[in-house]
């Protein structure tokens, strides 16, 4: 099918992130453009995680393409870290701190006392659901329309790190509400909250109906916040089972609810050839200043 990147003209490219994404992407803005007009495609989005550091280095080497009579459309974005309700995250965030002394506190009487912590490790295994939600960042992908989507996207970016910072910036459905004109907004990766309604679904073992329900739940939201026009549903093509899981239920919520799709190549290095480096980036970055033994091949995946 044509790729769409809205607003809704048909031509090719897709969205990536650089090294300006911590441990996540690699290579410089300008590699990705250039990998993308040469295999025939004329546009690209640059969506780097909760930032826009790269978006100055992309824009520089579009023009200079520009200049050069080169057919190319750069789209400036992000992928943010989103949560529902700034409010109630850090509500959650305050009753978790002061859940983390009390249990800190009980450990030590107990110790104190010669008693023996026992672990529930059912609720440990439950990753479904539970009292640690706060912790949870969804990724969602938002792009300039014009200058005024701009200037909203740089504003998010900043209220990000300024109302929504613990070890990452986060917007909800406020922020885009208020400063949500110019923008496109898509449902983004398996990182998204789409993509974690349908899984947790899915684990729960909940039918299909209910899960369209809290996906219509979802959608009502966003569509109040940017408008109908400017919101989509996002499906990608990957080896990936849950892949295929999400873009089933995807699909059919388009069907049921009118909601445009558009369909992304999401790109995290610029060739592939470089998914090797690219693993060897992210696992050297978590390995900090003592990066021994260096991973073997065979803890790499593609």
């Amino acid at each position: 099918m044509s790729l769409l990147i809205p607003p809704p003209k048909k031509f090719v490219g897709f969205h990536g992130h650089t090294g300006f994404s911590v441990f996540d992407g690699l290579g410089y803005p300008s590699d990705h453009i250039d990998f993308v007009l040469e295999n025939g495609m004329d546009a690209w989005a640059l969506t780097d995680h909760g930032n826009g550091s790269g978006l100055a280095h992309a824009h520089k080497h579009a023009s200079k393409l520009q200049k050069q009579g080169v057919k190319f459309r750069q789209i400036y974005g992000c992928e943010f870290y989103f949560v529902p309700s700034l409010t109630q995250w850090k509500d959650d965030y305050e009753q978790a701190k002061i859940d983390r002394a009390l249990a800190k506190q009980k450990a030590l009487k107990e110790e104190e006392e010669g008693g023996h912590v026992i672990e529930n490790e059912e609720e440990t295994k439950n990753y479904t659901v539970g009292k640690d939600e706060w912790k949870r960042r969804y990724h969602l992908v938002v792009t300039a329309q014009n200058a005024e989507g701009l200037g909203n996207l740089f504003t998010l970016i900043k209220r990000a790190y300024t109302d929504g910072f613990y070890r990452y910036p986060r917007i909800d459905f406020n922020l885009l509400k208020q400063y949500g004109r110019g923008l496109n907004v898509s449902t983004a990766c398996l990182g998204g909250i789409y993509s974690n309604r349908i899984m947790r679904g899915n684990a729960l073992h909940y039918d299909d109906e209910l899960i369209q329900q809290q996906l219509t739940e979802l959608s009502d939201r966003f569509v109040d916040a940017v408008g109908e026009d400017n919101f989509y549903l996002e499906i990608q093509f990957n080896r990936l089972k849950q892949q295929h899981l999400v873009n089933h239920h995807l699909l059919r919520h388009a069907d049921q609810t009118g909601l445009q799709l558009i369909a992304t190549p999401d790109s995290h290095y610029y060739s592939p050839d470089k998914w090797e480096a690219r693993e060897l980036y992210k696992k050297l970055g978590w390995m900090g200043n003592d990066p021994s033994p260096l991973p073997e091949f065979e803890d790499l995946k593609c």
